[in-house]
């Protein structure tokens, strides 16, 4: 039993030593393992740092493309021996693998690592040693890390980007100031322009374009460079000034003159299809381009073809838009399209006024002498109902449009003694007048020839009598004469002396006077022949105390000197003192006589003639006065006398006496005043009729004139026409 117990003692003993022994082996393997793993970790650590300082090599040379594909080829290879590693790890457990592994192990290590521990750490060793970040870079002493490697802070990376202890390639949004940046991420070539305030070294760098003294500023409008929403250089866009011409645009609105063409500011013109200059619409109106056509903008009247600007914009014209404007003469009136125009508005023809009346280019109201048919006119200025009648040829509608009386197919015509209207001076129809012959008894007439009587009582003509009072039948003189009525008195008409109760014919008149008795009477002698000249002083006579006979030859005061020098013959000529005022110095014919001359100096002078056994009915003469106002009374003023004397029987048929005091009293309205002188403005005609009881008297006409009394102011007096018949 016991050698049993022994034998199974011995047994398990047997067994927990060759358990042991193999546990110890086990370990002794895992050791070896151990050290293997780390062996082929330091080769792959050396084969991966020589990579690295191959790449880093390259990257510094500027190794190309290829190049680095070669690398990283080579890199892949050694990615496949680490791969090759962990499939040894598979196969360590076999034994016989792993003894050959351990022997190449030893043979690496004794090329490689013999002296190791022997030598000081450098940038190159292959191993992270000083203050490298990673193996043989980083830190203060050693090379930046190329990108991928380990890292503190981005001093220690080549490209200065170190991202969770990695060095990166650098980056836009790295946060570092790298690549060519000219601040942190922006500027230089490659990242994004800075904004204000940051570094740059041109104005390229900066969003503003503008870097100033290497810092970006804010971009203005005089920063000298093309900014903002500028086309050119600090100016355009939303913010700057308009442009001047020549300069970047890329719409009107960039540039001062509003034209922006092919993107460049051009000088504005009317044909540049844009609203600029003072134009009120696209190249129209203002004061430079043309006028705008209807349905255009416009500022005022003058902006318009038209002339029409209505709530400013261009209006056609019509006859009531407040314009002269289409062919108007004056607002809204005048020419072909519109009402014509009244009075004092402006035309170019009579038929632009109402009245038809242009005169001066101004329509005025209408006469009857302004050369237009307008009123009720049948033709021009003449007919109707206001304007004279028409003479012949003019336009009529019924005969008293007509002078003529006389209307046929609307025309005036000449009048005839046969046209049945009573035209012409006919008094009855085709009768009467001066043309026609005299009317039939009954007919209207004016005057005894109107009749063929002869007879014209009450405006009718009537048979004739001895005692119509109308020279008519055969008689010679009215009522008298012929064969049918009785004899004719003293200065009718006869043609034989049986006609006469004198029994004389003598020149187809009746005699019983003689014309022959007046001598000389009008001065167409051209001297005094007939007559009796006188003169004298007048001195200190009153006015009333004066007598023509006194101052005749052999008077109280007569003085041949007087006489023969203050009376003359004068011609037919102007008043010297009177001029215009009076009419000539002759009645008729070609001389009269001047009674007193026309000095101051007190003279008086008279002038006479009788004629004697005067049978005539009539005696005529005719006088002019100038009489001289020297503020005297009548008594002492310039006077004159006028007698006609019935010698045969002693008394007075006629008396003019006149003077020339204060107060005007002593002249009547036959005379009228300028200044200081009283004068006749016409001849006074005086008129005797001498009735058959006076018939073979004896008469005398005696003409006086006289100056003033105290110092001789003017009278004179013209006698003329002294005769039988009427001058």
């Amino acid at each position: 039993m016991w050698l049993t117990v022994g034998i199974l003692i011995f047994s398990l003993s047997v067994a927990l030593s060759s358990q042991a022994d193999a546990d110890s082996n086990i370990m002794d393997r895992m050791v070896n393992d151990d050290r293997q793993l780390a062996r082929f970790e330091a080769i792959h650590h050396v084969k991966k740092s020589e990579l690295d300082r191959k790449k880093e090599e390259d990257y510094e040379e500027g190794s190309s493309e290829e190049d680095y594909e070669e690398e990283s080829s080579k890199e892949e290879d050694y990615e496949e021996e680490s791969s090759k590693e962990e499939d040894y790890e598979e196969e360590s457990s076999k034994e016989e693998d792993y003894e050959e592994e351990s022997s190449e192990e030893e043979d690496y290590e004794e090329e490689n690592y013999s002296g190791e521990a022997n030598l000081a750490p450098t940038c190159d060793d292959g191993v992270k040693n000083q203050d490298e970040t990673d193996d043989d870079c980083g830190g203060s002493i050693c090379p930046q890390c190329i990108d991928s490697k380990t890292c503190n802070a981005a001093s220690d990376c080549r490209a200065r980007a170190c991202v969770s202890n990695i060095c990166r390639a650098p980056t836009c949004s790295d946060n570092v100031q790298n690549q060519d940046e000219t601040d942190t991420d922006c500027g230089g070539s490659i990242c994004p322009k800075c904004a204000d305030t940051k570094t740059c070294a041109v104005g390229s760098d900066c969003l503003s374009e503008v870097c100033l003294s290497q810092i970006c500023q804010a971009p203005t409008c005089t920063d000298g460079v093309k900014n903002q929403d500028e086309t050119d250089i600090d100016c355009g866009g939303s913010r700057c000034p308009q442009c001047a011409d020549t300069q970047s645009c890329r719409a009107g609105s960039d540039c001062v003159n509003g034209v922006c063409l092919s993107n460049i500011c051009q000088a504005s013109s009317c044909t540049d299809n844009v609203i600029n200059q003072d134009e009120t619409d696209v190249d129209c109106g203002g004061s430079t381009c043309p006028q705008c056509i209807d349905t255009k903008l416009c500022s005022a009247a003058s902006d318009c073809v038209s002339g029409v600007c209505s709530s400013n914009i261009c209006q056609a014209p019509t006859c009531r838009d407040g314009v002269k404007n289409q062919d108007e003469t004056d607002i809204d009136c005048g020419g072909s399209t519109c009402p014509q125009c009244p009075n004092d508005k402006i035309c170019s023809v009579g038929s632009d006024c109402i009245s038809r009346t242009c005169s001066s280019n101004m329509c005025q109201a209408s006469t009857c002498s302004d050369g237009v048919k307008n009123q009720d006119e049948t033709d021009m200025d003449c007919g109707g109902s206001i304007c004279p009648q028409c003479v012949d040829t003019k336009l009529c509608n019924v005969a008293p449009d007509c002078v003529s009386g006389v209307c046929l197919s609307n025309i005036c015509r000449a009048p005839t003694c046969s046209d049945g209207v009573i035209n012409q001076d006919e008094t009855d129809m085709d009768c009467g007048g001066s043309t026609c012959p005299g009317c039939a008894d009954s007919k209207t007439c004016n005057v005894g020839p109107d009749c063929v009587s002869g007879v014209c009582l009450s405006k009718i003509c009537q048979a004739p009598t001895c005692s119509d009072g109308v020279k008519n039948q055969d008689e010679t003189d009215i009522d008298c004469g012929g064969s049918k009525c009785g004899k004719c008195e003293k200065g009718k008409g006869c043609n034989v002396a049986s006609e006469c109760f004198s029994g004389e014919c003598s020149s187809n008149v009746c005699q019983m006077c003689s014309l022959s008795s007046f001598v000389n009477g009008g001065f167409e002698s051209g001297n005094s022949d007939g007559w009796i000249v006188g003169g004298g002083k007048r001195k200190s006579i009153l006015s009333s105390e004066i007598q023509p006979k006194d101052y005749f030859p052999g008077g109280l005061h007569y003085d041949s000197s007087t006489a023969t020098q203050h009376s003359s013959i004068v011609s037919s000529k102007e008043d010297t003192v009177l001029k215009s005022l009076m009419p000539k110095t002759t009645h008729s014919g070609k001389y009269a006589w001047r009674i007193e001359d026309l000095d101051k100096g007190g003279a008086v002078s008279v002038i006479s003639q009788q004629i004697t056994n005067y049978f005539c009915l009539n005696i005529y003469f005719a006088w002019l006065a100038v009489l001289e106002n020297g503020n005297h009374v009548a008594i002492n003023s310039s006077v004159m006398i006028i007698e006609l004397k019935d010698e045969t029987v002693g008394d007075t048929l006629l008396t003019r006496r006149y003077d020339a005091g204060a107060g005007s009293n002593g002249v009547d309205n036959r005379f009228k005043q300028s200044k200081a002188y009283f004068y006749t403005p016409a001849w006074q005609i005086e008129h005797l009729s001498i009735d058959s009881s006076r018939t073979g008297h004896n008469f005398t006409l005696t003409v006086l004139a006289a100056d003033c009394r105290p110092s001789g102011h003017k009278g004179y007096v013209y006698i003329d026409s002294f005769g039988g018949v009427a001058p």
